[in-house]
Parts: structure tokens; sequence; C-alpha cells
């Protein structure tokens, strides 16, 4: 489906249409502090580059300039009757120059940043010793709550957690273990650090698209094989075997493990997977 679309941002990240100024026909108006944009040609190609200018939704605009967010069916506002400008004259008109220049079309990168929502953590990364001593003495109905996943991280590929200094194990389910080391929260089947976010806001679907295509470095993954739109709750114990969650690292890094990589956590596999 394609059509007319619009999107918002603050002023003070205006300069985050820059990467919009290629695109043909883009025009924008400012309201206050909020800046609008406008265009046309709308489709998941051009929704993508959308997604990681907004700060809100990518809206599709009806012909009575309804605005519904794209992949949803219902409008939730009207677009404002607003004075428009091509993007380059509003641009020059509501940025500083010396910012304009300074900002010379950067790429566009997520990054992860400190966040005070809370979040259930769903993914643990611990070494063999505590997790198989705790595997070992815990109630049954704990163990059921979880699968596990034996890594061997490499300790070339420069990730935070390549060198552990033990076998590394990764624990997915609800409630996780009370282990040392590092918790995450899932969204999609992206494991993100306990305390952080991202930035710029991109939606999940995004966000899984975008670890797929610039992760060019799987060091968990025990196969091979390309991770599919499968999505990973906290709940989930029974992982797809053809998905990946990648785990996105304090430092920037990030890894991936396979769901076919993740087992029960019952003593009977614990005690196969490390024979005394």
């Amino acid at each position: 489906m394609t059509g007319k679309w619009a999107l918002r941002i603050p002023v003070e990240r205006a300069d985050r249409s820059e990467m919009l100024r290629a695109m043909p026909d883009v025009q924008a108006a400012r309201v206050e502090n909020t800046l609008w944009l406008r265009g046309t040609g709308l489709d998941d190609s051009v929704w993508r580059q959308l997604a990681a200018v907004a700060d809100g939704p990518v809206y599709r605009i009806d012909e009575a300039g309804r605005l519904t967010p794209y992949g949803r069916s219902v409008p939730t506002e009207r677009l404002p009757e607003l004075k428009w400008d091509a993007l380059p004259t509003l641009l020059e008109i509501s940025l500083p120059t010396a910012r304009l220049i300074q900002f010379r079309f950067p790429k566009m990168q997520l990054q992860l940043i400190r966040s005070t929502e809370e979040h259930a953590p769903a993914l643990l990364l611990t070494n063999r010793a505590e997790f198989e001593s705790w595997a070992l003495t815990a109630p049954e109905i704990r163990l059921q709550a979880c699968r596990f996943a034996v890594c061997q991280p490499d300790p070339s590929s420069g990730s935070v957690i390549a060198n552990v200094g033990d076998t590394l194990v990764a624990v997915h389910g609800n409630p996780l273990p009370v282990l040392a080391g590092r918790r995450y929260w899932i969204t999609g089947n992206v494991a993100v650090p306990l305390g952080f976010s991202w930035t710029p806001f991109v939606d999940e679907e995004t966000l899984n698209a975008v670890m797929t295509k610039v992760s060019g470095r799987v060091v968990l993954d025990a196969g091979t094989g390309s991770p599919e739109k499968q999505s990973v709750s906290a709940g989930d114990r029974s992982l797809p075997e053809a998905s990946c969650i990648w785990i996105w690292h304090e430092d920037g890094n990030v890894d991936c493990i396979h769901g076919r990589d993740f087992i029960p956590a019952s003593r009977t596999n614990v005690r196969a997977t490390w024979p005394r």
C-alpha cells in the first residue's frame, strides 16, 4: 500500500530530518516546539526510513486529513492546518547555521541509553558454575519455567561477554533464577539490558529488522541459518527453533542465540550437558 505520510519530531531534534532531504516532495511545518513533516509514496521501505526519524508513529494521511499509524486501520488524530514549506527551506529557518555545518549528514545509528522504565527480566547471561549449582538444587517448578543454552563466545569478537572466564550460559524464562550475571528484557527478538532503552525511537519491527541487517557477527550461534520474524516473550518457554534472540550489550555489541540452541532446564539435561 502506498500513499501520503506524516510524522513529527521535536524542534530541538530537527537535524534528524536531514536524512529525508533526498526524498522528493517532503514538506515541513512548525507548531511551537514540534516539527511536522509530510510526503508521498508511503510503503514498507519508505516507512522504515521514516521510523528512524519520527518521534512516535509514522502516520498515513487519508483524504479527510485523518492520521492513522502505519500498519493500523483506525485513525487516532487529525493533521493540523499548517503552513507548509519545502523541507530545505524550513531547515534553513529552524536550525542555527553552525548546527547545520556541524551535522554533515551522519548515518543514523541506534544507541542504548539509560532509562527509568521498568521491564521484567527475561534473559540471563551467567556462567556454568552459577547455573549448574542452581539447576541441581532448585525446586522442579522453578526449573520448568526456564530453558538454557550453552554458549562458546569467540574471544576475538570484541564482545563484552567474550572473556567471561567460564562457559557462558544463557537462561530464558519467567521467573529467572537469582544468579550473578547480566539481565535483559526482551522486545520482539531483541534482548536489551535492564535499565536501558534506545534512541532514536523505532518500533519493535524496525528494531528487529535493523538488528538482522547490521549484525554481521553472530558469535554465539552454534549453527547456521537466517533469523525469522518470530517474536519472543518473557513467559514463552517454547522458543521457535528458527528464531534468534539478538543480545544488545551495553557497549553496543550485538550477539545472537538461536532458539534451537535452548533446551528445557531439567536436571537430566543439565547432567547430560556436564557429565561428572
